[in-house]
């Protein structure tokens, strides 16, 4: 059984939980995300398939006791995606405001990486299929249609289009 530290919404630990009993009591843990982009500047996105192939981070995956958000952004980087490398810290935050009927369990470390014009997706059992789009189609689609989208995509969207003062925003 895998643990993670218990933190409160200003990412202070005070405690440790596991999965199951985090979820289930709404005990708020830290997530590693990984926005990972072409030279195109194109955003791939992970279907998800536990979520019925809705569209989520590129990377993704809990921060376990102990770890640090950089350590966990390397591991799941390679896990996932066969990613290596220096990757740029984004913002690590608590979303204030829960969408619609959902309540925020996590603390999310967001990072992004450019990959090199060779890199190639390889289906694995972590990750079978990822999309390509620009920001500006991936906001479209989520205000037009946010069912498509996890609701910690929406949080992590939200966050980098604040960050890197983007032009574009998320109604929903």
């Amino acid at each position: 059984m895998e643990y993670f530290d218990l933190v409160d919404r200003d990412d202070v630990v005070i405690g440790v939980t596991d999965k199951e009993t985090a979820h289930r009591e709404g005990h708020i843990h830290r997530i590693a995300a990984v926005y990972v982009f072409d030279k195109q500047s194109r955003l791939f996105m992970q279907e998800h398939l536990k979520s019925g192939g809705r569209y989520d981070n590129s990377i993704g995956g809990h921060v376990v006791t102990g770890e640090s958000y950089e350590a966990a952004v390397q591991r799941e980087s390679y896990e996932e995606l066969g990613i290596t490398g220096a990757m740029e810290k984004v913002s690590i935050f608590y979303p204030q405001q829960a969408l619609k009927g959902s309540k925020n369990l996590h603390v999310y470390g967001l990072y992004e990486i450019t990959v090199a014009d060779n890199w190639q997706f390889i289906p694995n059992k972590e990750v079978e299929k990822i999309s390509p789009l620009p920001i500006a189609e991936i906001v479209t689609l989520m205000n037009n249609h946010p069912e498509k989208f996890v609701t910690g995509f929406i949080y992590t969207m939200k966050e980098y289009l604040k960050q890197k003062n983007l032009p574009y925003e998320i109604f929903y």
